[in-house]
């Protein structure tokens, strides 16, 4: 029997949801999907940009994308 896998979905790249999205999946998640509303901050966040200041977010997120970390646009 396999371990189940460890998958979280997170609401928002924004100050909260950004920063818990990249340490979730930075600490053992074995998937982080993070969905928002804006096109233009998910392609930000996806090629590895902060759209805000955060102290050291920008290299973790750059670890963690597109191994452990994704993200979706949702167009409501």
């Amino acid at each position: 029997m396999t371990a189940p896998e460890n998958i979280v979905i997170v609401g928002g790249c924004g100050h909260v949801g950004l920063p818990l999205g990249i340490v979730l999946a930075s600490r053992g998640a074995s998937q982080v999907i993070l969905l928002d509303i804006d096109e233009n901050k998910v392609a930000a966040v996806s090629h590895g940009h902060i759209p805000f200041m955060e102290a050291g977010a920008e290299a973790l997120l750059q670890k963690v994308i597109g191994e452990r970390l994704g993200l979706q646009w949702m167009n409501i």
